[in-house]
């Protein structure tokens, strides 16, 4: 009996089509970020079959770290392809710092979002798959992630430009798709990509894991990417629900962006620091994790009264006085 299953060129084409028809993205400009890695290159064909069918305006940029001695190269990659496919693409080249304090690899991702997030784009399109998804909740599980952390990462999420002070949509419709079908669609099309030699390096943390700990879990659990993913899912379900409740407490102790203390004294531990992250995330824009939070509610609400509360959250200060807390 013939399978009724579609070849897979078709049925990741039909699948990007119904995501970019789900999320309501006719005639808006989406941005592609390119590495020239096999996935984004994968996901720049996708887009470019979709654009023919469905109007939209795409538009690329490459990153350039300028780390790798192959960085210029790879930027010159990146160009090449877009101008075959008619595709508008520019070079954002930014510094990554080497003492921000949060390494390498993730002063470099910061770099990357800031670019990204601040574009004139409607939405950033980012090619992220499911081993990438499994990765990210091994790294949070391994860093002590509360549930935010554990969700890993969504097909969409807005963030905020730390420029424009503007929500940006961020969209992962390659999220539910395995490396495996990445690789065989683009050998099925004969696409060229760039190997980043920086992938290779166990020095890094989602490298020991995607090259020494993923492949032996696969071996005794072959699917556990796809749980593992569909673990992410569940968890991002519960940290949308405390969102919900934590917006429910904001209503009725946040004044003009100020926190009442008195009104959060009655709600229990759990959900006074959900409020804290919440707000503080707000505020700042930054996410701290569960042991600063859990400190900074014993500061505010157990503290004496006539205590000096100053409590240092990236470049800004959260302040006590008057029975409000405050962030400067």
């Amino acid at each position: 009996m013939a399978s009724s299953r579609k070849p897979l060129s078709a049925e990741l084409r039909a699948d990007l089509l119904a995501f970019l028809k789900l999320h309501q993205l006719a005639g808006r400009h989406l941005l592609l970020g390119l590495s020239g890695g096999l996935d984004s290159r994968v996901l720049l064909h996708l887009l470019g079959h979709a654009r023919a069918k469905m109007e939209f305006t795409l538009s690329a940029v490459h990153i350039n770290h300028r780390i790798s001695p192959q960085a210029n190269g790879w930027a010159e990659f990146c160009a090449g392809i877009c101008a075959r496919d008619a595709v508008p693409f520019h070079v954002a080249e930014v510094d990554v710092p080497r003492d921000s304090g949060l390494g390498l690899e993730a002063a470099a991702r910061a770099e990357r979002y800031a670019v990204l997030l601040d574009s004139e784009a409607d939405a950033v399109m980012l090619a992220h798959h499911r081993d990438d998804q499994a990765e990210t909740l091994l790294l949070q599980l391994l860093r002590g992630a509360g549930v935010k952390g554990l969700a890993a990462m969504g097909e969409i999420s807005f963030q905020q430009s730390a420029i424009s002070r503007q929500p940006k949509a961020i969209l992962r419709p390659l999220l539910g798709v395995s490396r495996a079908k990445l690789l065989e669609y683009a050998q099925a099309h004969e696409l060229q990509w760039i190997e980043d030699e920086s992938n290779l390096d166990l020095a890094y943390d989602r490298n020991f894991l995607r090259h020494q700990i993923l492949p032996e879990l696969e071996k005794r659990f072959p699917a556990c990417s796809r749980t593992m993913a569909r673990s992410a899912s569940h968890l991002a379900e519960a940290a949308a629900l405390l969102e919900e409740l934590a917006i429910e407490d904001a209503a009725n102790a946040v004044m003009e962006g100020r926190l009442v203390l008195a009104a959060i004294k009655p709600l229990s531990a759990p959900r006074v620091s959900n409020l804290l992250r919440y707000w503080i995330t707000e505020r700042s824009g930054l996410s701290l994790s569960a042991a600063r939070i859990e400190d900074i509610r014993s500061q505010l609400l157990d503290s004496r009264i006539d205590a000096r509360v100053a409590i240092k959250i990236g470049q800004r200060v959260l302040r006590r006085k008057r029975g409000m807390a405050f962030i400067e």
